[in-house]
C-alpha cells in the first residue's frame, strides 16, 4: 500500500547515515522574491505574520520621500510556504489632497485565520508636522480587502501630542481575538512621555479607551517600552526616570488591560542621576514564562535579564548575560523570545572580537542557568532578531559589511549549539529591516527585508525550512541514487516524494493532512508513493536519515525535470505526517 500506509513494514527500515553526521546542517534557502512592484517611492518598515495557509506582509510606501510627507500603507498576501504572493492591497483610506506621513513597524500586523489586523502611526491631522495618531484596520478575507479604518484614542485629542513609540501584541481566541496597543504619547518634545494601553477583545470591532500603565504619567518620562500578551494576561516593561536616573520597571494585567497589579522595579542599580539603564528593554512571554532583558551602563555596557515562571507574579534574580568584557566592549540591540516549552532565547550584538557581531544565549530552565554565548554570525553584523518556534530557535540580522546582506542561523537543541551562519536571500543591494515569522503548519521560516538593488529600498521575501532533502549523486538511467533527509524535528521515519512535469503541481499530502507539496500528481509520483515504505524511505535517527540506494529506471528522457520533497511521519496508532520540506529541483542526466 503506497505512501506510508503499511505501518507494519516500518520497523524494517534501517537508517543509512553518513560516516559524519554534524547536527543542524544549513538548509537550502528560497530565492528572493520582490513583493512591491508598484512602489512609487521607497518601501519602508516591513512587518510579517503567518498562520496556516496564509502569510501577510505590511509595509509603507514613502512615495514623497523627498519631503518626507506623503505615504501609504499596504499589505501583500502569500501562502504558508512563503510563495504565491499577490499584488499589494492598500490599507489606509487617507484621501487628503496631500497625504500624510505614515509609519508601520515589525509588530503592527497580525493574522488569525482569515482575519488580518494592522495598526499604524499617522500624521493625518497634522500634515507636515510631528503630531501623530494611531489607526487600526481589519480584513476578514485574508487581506484581499480592508474594512473602514478606525482612529484609536492615544490619550490625547487627535492632532495634538506625539506618539513617541508604540507596540502591538496579539493573542488568538476563538471567542474573539485579543489585540493590545501600548502607546507612549507626549504633549510636546519637551514634555514627559506617558504610557497607556488600548485593548480589544473582539478582534478590533470595539476598543477600550486609554488605560494608564505607569503610575507616574505626567511626571516621569517613559522610554524603551515593551509589550507581550497571552490571552488576557498582559505584560509591560519600560524605563522611566521617576528616581532621577532611568530604571527598568514591569507591570502586568490579568484582566485584559482593565486593571493593573503593582509596579515592580526589575534592575538592581542605584536610583539617582547616574542611573543603571542604558537602553533596549525587550520583553517576551509564553504561558507561565516571562522574560525581560535590558542594557545597563553603570560600569560599562551590560546585558541583564530577569525571568518569571509564574506569569509575571514574581521574577527570578537579575542575571548578567554574555561573556564580553564589561567596560571595554560595546553591547547593543538585544532581542528576546520565549518558546512554548519555556526556553528563553536572547540575541544581541557586541564588539568583543573587534567589530560588531551577533551572539546568542538561551535558558532552558526559567532563567536559572544560561548557555554559553557563542558567536553565531560573521565578524561584522548588527540589528538581530530572534524567534523561538517549532521546537527551534531562529536568528536573523544584516551583516558582512557594506552592502549588508540578510543572514541567519538556527538551533535545534534549545540554544546549546547553533548552525553555521548563512545567507538568507540573494539580493545584492544593501539590506535593512530583516524581520521573521514562523508558519507552524509548514514548519517554515519566512523572512522579509528591504534592499536597494534597484537604487531605492524595495521589499523582498525569502526564508527556509530547517528540515531539508538532498539528492546524493546524479540521477541517471541505470545509475544509483540516494536521498538524504536532515534536521527533521517530528517523526521517526522519512521519505522522498518525486514528481516530474514542466512545472510544479498541487499534490496535497494524504491522511487528512492537506498540506500543499507543490508536486505534480503524475506517474512518477505514483511510482514513488508505491515505494514508501521501501527504497524511498528511511528511519530517522536524531532527525537525520538516508534512503537505501535506488537504481533509477530507464525510460525517462535525458533532461526530464524532477521535483522532490521530503516528508516525515510516525505510525503509532496510524500514520501521522510530520515535517515537510521545500521543493528541490533536479533532472535526469
Amino acid at each position: 500500500m503506497p505512501l506510508m500506509t503499511a505501518p507494519l513494514l516500518l520497523p524494517l527500515l534501517l537508517p543509512v547515515l553518513p560516516a559524519s553526521s554534524p547536527p543542524q546542517q544549513v538548509p537550502p534557502v528560497r530565492s528572493s522574491l520582490r513583493l512591491d512592484p508598484a512602489t512609487q517611492g521607497t518601501a519602508e518598515d516591513p512587518g510579517v505574520a503567518s498562520d496556516g495557509e496564509r502569510t501577510v506582509v505590511v509595509y509603507g510606501d514613502d512615495f514623497d520621500h523627498g519631503s518626507g510627507i506623503e505615504s501609504t500603507i499596504h499589505v501583500v498576501r502569500g501562502d504558508g510556504r512563503g510563495l504565491g504572493w499577490s499584488p499589494p492591497v492598500r490599507v489606509d483610506q487617507d484621501t487628503g489632497a496631500v497625504l500624510s506621513r505614515k509609519f508601520v513597524q515589525n509588530d503592527c500586523v497580525h493574522l488569525s485565520g482569515n482575519r488580518v489586523y494592522v495598526v499604524w502611526e499617522d500624521r493625518r491631522f497634522n500634515v507636515g508636522g510631528y503630531n501623530d495618531d494611531l489607526y487600526f484596520a481589519r480584513s476578514d478575507d485574508g487581506g484581499a480587502s480592508f474594512g473602514p479604518e478606525r482612529l484609536l484614542d492615544k490619550g490625547m485629542p487627535p492632532g495634538s501630542g506625539r506618539v513617541e513609540v508604540y507596540h502591538v501584541a496579539f493573542s488568538p481566541d476563538a471567542a474573539g481575538d485579543h489585540l493590545y496597543v501600548l502607546v507612549s504619547p507626549s504633549a510636546s518634545s519637551a514634555a514627559a512621555d506617558d504610557l497607556y494601553l488600548l485593548s480589544s477583545h473582539d478582534g478590533g470591532l470595539t476598543w477600550s479607551g486609554p488605560v494608564p500603565v505607569s503610575s507616574r504619567n505626567g511626571s516621569a518620562d517613559a522610554d524603551a517600552i515593551a509589550l507581550a500578551a497571552d490571552g488576557t494576561t498582559v505584560h509591560v516593561a519600560w524605563a522611566d526616570d521617576r528616581n532621577g536616573g532611568n530604571a527598568t520597571w514591569y507591570r502586568r494585567s490579568t484582566d485584559g488591560g482593565a486593571t493593573w497589579g503593582p509596579e515592580l522595579r526589575l534592575d538592581s542599580g542605584s536610583p539617582g542621576p547616574t542611573g543603571s539603564f542604558k537602553d533596549g528593554v525587550v520583553l517576551a512571554a509564553s504561558g507561565a514564562t516571562v522574560a525581560v532583558a535590558w542594557l545597563a551602563s553603570a560600569g560599562g555596557d551590560t546585558l541583564l535579564a530577569r525571568v518569571s515562571t509564574d506569569a509575571g507574579a514574581s521574577f527570578g534574580p537579575e542575571r548578567r548575560i554574555g561573556s564580553y568584557a564589561t567596560g571595554a566592549d560595546d553591547v547593543d540591540n538585544p532581542a528576546v523570545d520565549v518558546a512554548a516549552d519555556g526556553t528563553v532565547a536572547l540575541v544581541w550584538e557586541d564588539d568583543r572580537s573587534g567589530g560588531d557581531a551577533i551572539h546568542a544565549a538561551a535558558s532552558p530552565d526559567g532563567g536559572s542557568t544560561w548557555t554559553a554565548d557563542p558567536l553565531i554570525s560573521g565578524s561584522r553584523a548588527g540589528f538581530p532578531r530572534v524567534l523561538a518556534a517549532g521546537g527551534a530557535l531562529f536568528a536573523t540580522w544584516t551583516g558582512s559589511g557594506f552592502p549588508d546582506r540578510t543572514e541567519g542561523a538556527f538551533s535545534l537543541d534549545r540554544g546549546t549549539t547553533w548552525s553555521a551562519w548563512f545567507r538568507v536571500g540573494d539580493t545584492t543591494g544593501d539590506a535593512d529591516f530583516a524581520e521573521l515569522a514562523w508558519n507552524e503548519r509548514y514548519g517554515n521560516l519566512i523572512q522579509v527585508w528591504l534592499a536597494d538593488d534597484s537604487g531605492a529600498n524595495r521589499l523582498y521575501a525569502g526564508g527556509y525550512r530547517p528540515q531539508f532533502l538532498r539528492v546524493l549523486g546524479p540521477i541517471t538511467a541505470g545509475g544509483t541514487v540516494r536521498f538524504e533527509l536532515r534536521n527533521f524535528r517530528h517523526g521517526g521515519f522519512g521519505a522522498a516524494l518525486i514528481s516530474g512535469g514542466a512545472a510544479t503541481g498541487s499534490f496535497l499530502l494524504p491522511f487528512g493532512d492537506g498540506r500543499e507539496t507543490g508536486l505534480l500528481d503524475d506517474a512518477i509520483l505514483r511510482t514513488a508513493r508505491a515505494n514508501i515504505p521501501g527504497v524511498l524511505s528511511t528511519a530517522l535517527v536524531a532527525g537525520d536519515g538516508t534512503t537505501p540506494p535506488l537504481t533509477w529506471p530507464a525510460g525517462l528522457p535525458l533532461g526530464t525535470p524532477l521535483f522532490l520533497a521530503g516528508v516525515s511521519w510516525d505510525a503509532t496508532g496510524g500514520v501521522v505526517l510530520g515535517d515537510l520540506t521545500d521543493l528541490v529541483t533536479d533532472s535526469v542526466q
